[in-house]
């Protein structure tokens, strides 16, 4: 079997390369990555962006889509080995959990996975995918889908219980960040605190409070150890757009969330599906984010779309903007979702209660926002 580390480069929501971050032992999270996974696989590779010409690198054959394209990238390179795919920013990984993985390894199954403590959903990206499991890999980058925990869920996968919150938690946002390194240091404190729920959260939850015992120390710790604790079909997507437009300066923050809803024109809906152009898609959000910064006077904003399948009541857009006074955080909020509703290319597809669907316009169109579903 041989290993991958996925490096990812400079990370949008930290605003660094999280694989040049030193949290423990004195090596950078690619140096122990590299060592735990030749500390159990034949041989390891890197994945990068582009080809380096270094040994034991495999550079992105299919652009620049994620950790499914590097996934596919190493099947490619030898597509008769099982690859053990790792994530660099694992800081509280373990031996012991590889070894785990591989104790319990199913080659007659097309992946083998650890279960996530929170929505018991496959963990990609410590996960050991066979060479039976690259025709789906190809088949999902072909139809532009890069979710790699998406195309797990539809293998014949062998899930392994969960090793526990923690050994698998990202270092994808600064609270994250917080969270680990407090618990590398040891430094966290066990506590009792009051948690009022509201609206949905009281829903699913079943209460309006309660006191809960923990170690966390920030927001978003609490909130993933709820999330476990509920199986929250829940994720902080707000929480990370706040921590991404933090900044001492600010003294207001906006956020528009869009919703879907369970109806559109006078019909019944189930749910939406979205499809982009992921390169333009980008690329565009990334100008209209920039013109706007500059165009109302803001200090940072962020905004998240998703793609696929979503269910009656999730969130398919997240914006968050951070700004001086409140007046440009709300201006900025609205120009945003209105210009990325008219030129980002991302289209959308209604289903209906009588089984029919039908795409809906959601770029280079001049419907007023009320026609749309968020």
């Amino acid at each position: 079997m041989k290993g991958l580390l996925l490096i990812g480069g400079k990370s949008s929501r930290m605003g660094s390369d999280k694989s040049e971050l030193i949290l423990r032992d004195g090596l950078t999270q690619k140096q122990r990555g590299t060592a735990l996974l030749k500390s159990v696989c034949d041989e390891v590779f890197i994945s990068t962006c582009e080809d380096t010409g270094e040994p034991n690198t495999i550079a992105d054959a299919f652009g620049p889509i994620g950790p499914l394209g590097a996934i596919a990238s190493a099947q490619k390179a030898d597509p008769d080995s099982a690859w053990l795919i790792l994530a660099c920013d694992l800081p509280l990984l373990e031996k012991e959990q590889l070894e785990i993985l591989i104790g319990n390894r199913s080659s007659s199954h097309d992946a083998t996975y650890f279960s996530s403590a929170s929505d018991g959903l496959p963990e990609p990206l410590c996960a050991i995918w066979e060479p039976t499991s690259a025709k789906a890999v190809q088949s999902a980058i072909a139809k532009s889908k890069q979710c790699p925990r998406s195309v797990l869920i539809q293998l014949n996968g062998h899930a392994l219980p969960s090793p526990g919150l923690w050994p698998l938690a990202n270092t994808n946002t600064e609270a994250d960040l917080i969270e680990i390194r407090a618990r590398l240091d040891q430094s966290t404190t066990v506590k009792n605190i009051t948690v009022s729920y509201f609206a949905q959260l009281r829903e699913l939850t079943g209460t309006n409070s309660e006191t809960l015992q923990t170690d966390t120390v920030t927001p978003a710790g609490l909130f993933e150890e709820m999330r476990a604790k509920y199986q929250l079909p829940l994720k902080r997507k707000g929480m990370i757009l706040c921590d991404a437009v933090r900044d001492p300066a600010a003294g207001g923050f906006a956020s528009f969330e869009g919703w879907v809803r369970n109806h559109h024109q006078g019909r019944d809906v189930t749910a939406l599906e979205y499809e982009a152009f992921p390169a333009l898609a980008e690329k565009e959000g990334e100008r209209i984010l920039s013109e706007i910064i500059t165009k109302h006077d803001i200090i940072a904003a962020r905004c998240v779309h998703r793609t696929g399948h979503l269910q009656i009541g999730e969130i398919a857009i997240c914006i968050a903007v951070s700004a001086a006074h409140r007046d440009a955080a709300f201006d900025a909020c609205r120009a945003i979702i209105d210009t990325s509703k008219s030129t980002v290319p991302i289209w959308k597809k209604e289903h209906y209660t009588d089984g029919s669907a039908s795409w809906v316009k959601c770029h280079s169109c001049s419907e007023k926002a009320t026609d749309h579903h968020h």
